[in-house]
């Protein structure tokens, strides 16, 4: 139960995260006030402080595949879900590099999605 995020002390993304601001709003809506230690304004800065010391964090899963140093543990009920899309205008002309990106981020986005599935 997410009420157990009451007794874990966290290192959290800045507010200015879009990420972090979702999971606040969660967090009131729910009556869930987790015990914020430290907030960091790079991912990276988070990920180095929860290798080396006691705290957690809560970020997206997809950070997490390919690290055997980390563990993922699932949330239930799902704090959050959001959809990253590609949007570029219907009909407008492509540079050869455009159209790689477009097809790159299409795989990359297939084979997150099963990794994700493996997750659960």
């Amino acid at each position: 139960e997410l009420t157990a995020l009451n007794d874990e002390s966290l290192i959290l993304l800045s507010s200015a995260f879009a990420t972090r601001e979702q999971i606040d709003r969660y967090c009131r809506q729910r009556e869930i006030q987790p015990k914020v230690q430290m907030e960091a304004n790079s991912i990276s800065a988070v990920l180095a402080v929860v290798e080396r010391t006691s705290l957690a964090t809560l970020l997206p899963a997809a950070i997490v595949l390919g690290r055997d140093d980390l563990t993922a543990i699932e949330l239930a009920p799902s704090l959050l879900e959001r959809t990253a899309c590609l949007l570029q205008r219907k009909g407008a002309w492509q540079s050869a590099a455009a159209r790689q990106f477009r097809l790159m981020a299409h795989q990359a986005a297939t084979e997150l999605s099963a990794g994700l599935s493996e997750l659960e």
